[in-house]
This record gives structure tokens, C-alpha cells and sequence, in this order.
């Protein structure tokens, strides 16, 4: 292989290689081993109550997860945290 098209071929594996890394960084459930799952934003304050108060209501979780654009496992995860804070 001549010098040249080594030195390019290294190039385009670096430029995929920085491109993957990139895409990797902003998805946040990448499921690559031996990676971390990206942090994702807390809810707010507002959010988390208005997920208390929609389980209040009756609404299920994924009607509550549907109607705020959160995620259905969020959404039992806020309203298992607040349960347990209540019995204390």
C-alpha cells in the first residue's frame, strides 16, 4: 500500500471514529458496552407535581406520560418516589 492512501485511510477511519464518539455523546440511550448512560435533565418541580396530581385524578401512568411527553417509566418513577415520601 502506497504512503499515501494509508495516510488517507487513516484519516477517514479518525473522521468515523470522531463522528461515532459525537453521536454516541448525544444520544442518551446509547447501549454500547462499557459506557455510561448519559445524564439525562431533571424534571421540574411543576412537572412532577402536575404527575402527582394527574395519579391523583385517576389517569394512568401512561395516559399522564402521553399527555406530558415524558416517559411512562419517569412517570412511575416520580409517582413511586412521591408514594414513598408520603408514608414517611
Amino acid at each position: 500500500m502506497i504512503p499515501d492512501e494509508l495516510s488517507l485511510m487513516m484519516n477517514t477511519l479518525y473522521l468515523k471514529l470522531h463522528q461515532y464518539k459525537r453521536h454516541l455523546s448525544t444520544t442518551s440511550n446509547s447501549q454500547t458496552p462499557n459506557s455510561t448512560m448519559a445524564k439525562t435533565k431533571e424534571l421540574s418541580k411543576d412537572t412532577r407535581n402536575k404527575i402527582v396530581d394527574l395519579h391523583q385524578a385517576g389517569k394512568t401512568e401512561s395516559a399522564i406520560g402521553k399527555q406530558l411527553g415524558v416517559k411512562k417509566s419517569t412517570v412511575g418513577a416520580i409517582i413511586r418516589k412521591w408514594k414513598t415520601l408520603q408514608d414517611h
